[in-house]
Protein backbone atom coordinates (compact mmCIF):
# COMPACT_ATOMS: atom_id res chain seq x y z
CA UNK A 1 0.00 0.00 0.00
CA UNK A 2 1.06 3.56 -0.53
CA UNK A 3 0.13 7.03 0.70
CA UNK A 4 -0.61 9.88 -1.72
CA UNK A 5 2.92 11.18 -1.20
CA UNK A 6 4.39 7.81 -2.17
CA UNK A 7 5.25 6.31 1.22
CA UNK A 8 5.03 2.55 0.85
CA UNK A 9 3.92 0.53 3.84
CA UNK A 10 2.74 -2.93 4.74
CA UNK A 11 0.73 -2.86 7.93
CA UNK A 12 -1.42 -5.71 9.17
CA UNK A 13 -5.07 -4.61 9.05
CA UNK A 14 -5.54 -6.31 12.43
CA UNK A 15 -4.08 -3.12 13.93
CA UNK A 16 -7.55 -1.61 13.39
CA UNK A 17 -8.94 -4.13 15.90
CA UNK A 18 -6.38 -3.23 18.59
CA UNK A 19 -7.92 -1.82 21.76
CA UNK A 20 -4.67 -0.02 22.60
CA UNK A 21 -5.05 1.87 19.32
CA UNK A 22 -8.63 2.78 20.21
CA UNK A 23 -7.47 3.99 23.63
CA UNK A 24 -4.69 6.07 22.06
CA UNK A 25 -7.07 7.65 19.56
CA UNK A 26 -9.53 8.48 22.35
CA UNK A 27 -6.72 10.00 24.40
CA UNK A 28 -5.89 12.44 21.57
CA UNK A 29 -9.21 14.22 22.19
CA UNK A 30 -7.97 15.51 25.54
CA UNK A 31 -4.24 15.36 24.89
CA UNK A 32 -3.12 16.00 21.29
CA UNK A 33 0.40 14.85 22.20
CA UNK A 34 -1.04 11.33 22.47
CA UNK A 35 -1.04 11.32 18.65
CA UNK A 36 2.52 10.01 18.97
CA UNK A 37 1.14 6.83 20.60
CA UNK A 38 -1.20 6.31 17.66
CA UNK A 39 1.75 6.60 15.27
CA UNK A 40 3.81 4.13 17.31
CA UNK A 41 1.00 1.57 17.41
CA UNK A 42 0.23 1.84 13.70
CA UNK A 43 3.75 2.13 12.29
CA UNK A 44 6.04 0.64 14.91
CA UNK A 45 9.60 0.59 13.57
CA UNK A 46 8.47 2.13 10.26
CA UNK A 47 7.88 5.47 12.01
CA UNK A 48 11.46 6.60 11.41
CA UNK A 49 11.20 5.60 7.76
CA UNK A 50 8.05 7.72 7.42
CA UNK A 51 9.81 10.65 9.11
CA UNK A 52 12.61 10.44 6.55
CA UNK A 53 10.09 10.16 3.71
CA UNK A 54 8.32 13.32 4.88
CA UNK A 55 11.59 15.24 5.18
CA UNK A 56 12.65 14.15 1.71
CA UNK A 57 9.37 14.72 -0.12
CA UNK A 58 8.67 18.04 1.59
CA UNK A 59 12.30 19.15 1.37
CA UNK A 60 12.54 20.08 5.02
CA UNK A 61 14.46 19.12 8.13
CA UNK A 62 11.30 18.89 10.24
CA UNK A 63 8.38 16.52 10.37
CA UNK A 64 5.38 18.72 10.95
CA UNK A 65 2.28 17.56 12.76
CA UNK A 66 0.30 18.54 9.66
CA UNK A 67 2.43 16.37 7.37
CA UNK A 68 2.29 13.42 9.75
CA UNK A 69 -1.48 13.80 10.16
CA UNK A 70 -1.93 13.70 6.39
CA UNK A 71 0.21 10.57 6.08
CA UNK A 72 -1.57 8.78 8.94
CA UNK A 73 -4.94 9.70 7.44
CA UNK A 74 -3.83 8.15 4.12
CA UNK A 75 -2.62 5.04 5.95
CA UNK A 76 -5.93 4.63 7.80
CA UNK A 77 -7.88 5.13 4.57
CA UNK A 78 -5.79 2.45 2.84
CA UNK A 79 -6.16 0.05 5.79
CA UNK A 80 -9.91 0.59 5.91
CA UNK A 81 -10.21 0.02 2.15
CA UNK A 82 -8.16 -3.17 2.38
CA UNK A 83 -10.21 -4.35 5.37
CA UNK A 84 -13.54 -3.82 3.53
Amino acid sequence: MKTRSGFEFDIDTDVLDDMELVDAIAETEENPVAFAKVIDIVLGADKKRLYEHIKKTRKTKRVTVTAMSEEIEDIFEALNAKNS
